[in-house]
């Protein structure tokens, strides 16, 4: 069993997109709210260094939008997002009140959150960019560099971005949030913290 909280303190790693999710405040505040002795020290990092802190102690658990961990990981899926696009406000893509897929592909792709547009395309899409941050795909999507698909709650809020927000056509695209830990980290506050994700889903 991997020793852990011994100052009554849960290390969180997340990755980039994760905390643009109203869901990780909302799951912090109940946190704190219901179990204030285990306070949770957040931090951020890139998906691999995310797993390699997890296999060496550096943290206690993770939140990706992913669901393949390392070897002697383990994903828990906490919550989902139904996937949306992105447009720039004068884009010809909005004649249509919801995107088929297919009309994306001339289009350069930005995603702001891993394997989005591997849900749309499969394991080998013709992505020709990938953003870093939601902001930043934000930002290129309305200067007309591209289109991007992101979790409809991040799309929500990006109204006065210069963004618009349409609908996939053809089916419901959903990219999941997974709570990522060491296969022995057995601990009650973890799966507590992990029991508190999924009410806030």
């Amino acid at each position: 069993m991997q020793a852990f909280c011994r100052a009554s303190a849960l290390k969180l790693c997340v990755t980039s997109c994760v905390p643009s999710s109203p869901r990780l405040a909302s799951l912090l505040a109940l946190q704190r709210a219901e179990e204030p002795e285990t306070s949770v020290v957040v931090h951020e990092a890139s998906e691999a260094s995310l797993f390699e802190g997890l296999a060496d102690g550096r943290y206690d658990i993770g939140i990706v939008m992913a669901d393949t961990p390392a070897p002697h990981l383990r994903a828990d899926l906490l919550w989902q997002d139904e996937l949306a696009v992105a447009l720039p406000e004068r884009s010809p893509l909005l004649s249509y009140p919801a995107v088929p897929v297919d009309k994306l592909r001339p289009y350069t792709l930005f995603e702001c959150c891993p394997r989005a547009c591997e849900a749309l395309f499969g394991p080998q899409p013709a992505i020709p960019y990938r953003s870093t941050s939601f902001a930043l795909m934000a930002v290129q999507v309305a200067a007309g560099y591209g289109v991007g698909i992101a979790p409809r709650p991040l799309l929500e809020r990006s109204r006065n971005w210069g963004v618009v927000m349409r609908s996939l056509a053809d089916s419901t695209y959903r990219v999941g949030t997974h709570l990522i830990r060491p296969e022995r980290a057995d601990s009650p506050a973890i799966d507590r913290f992990f029991k508190r994700g999924q009410t806030v889903a």
